[in-house]
């Protein structure tokens, strides 16, 4: 799998600390750095790194587990639903420091989102262009809710 935009952007913004030779590493090698420097929480990442817990324990284990880059900080939790482990999916609406907001959906086996999970993220501008990229078969419960405005 390629990098997507967000990793390509904090690889271009770490290239004095990737070295000379950055542009020869692998997918997996420049993964493993980011993920590194997540788990340090270093302060010049600190724009990419879930620092503070979101209040959702879940939502918290599936960023952690699966190293997902967020343009900020989730600052809010704005609509869940909650999935069950081997079964459903969870899925998450978050607003973001900058004003913006994430639409996040993961799901994890038996054991939890340590061993083996999945969470995908997709940024928008506005929350209703955010609650538009939510799939069609869970959008009428992810929007039922949230309580706040979608203006």
């Amino acid at each position: 799998m390629t990098l997507d935009r967000a990793e390509r952007d904090f690889v271009a913004g770490h290239r004095a600390q990737l070295g000379p030779n950055s542009h020869a590493m692998s997918d997996a090698e420049t993964r493993a750095f980011i993920f590194a420097h997540r788990r340090e929480q270093c302060a010049a990442c600190n724009p990419h790194v879930q620092v503070e817990s979101t209040g959702d324990s879940d939502l918290d284990c599936a960023i952690e587990n699966n190293s997902i880059l967020l343009s900020g900080q989730i600052v809010a939790v704005l609509s869940v639903i909650t999935g069950a482990r081997d079964e459903a999916d969870w899925h998450w609406m978050v607003q973001l420091s900058g004003d913006r907001y994430a639409y996040l959906s993961g799901c994890c086996d038996y054991t939890g989102w340590d061993c083996q999970s999945h969470l995908d993220a997709f940024e928008a501008g506005t929350i209703l262009d955010a609650f538009r990229l939510v799939p069609e078969d869970v959008h009428d419960e992810l929007l039922m809710n949230y309580e706040g405005q979608l203006a």
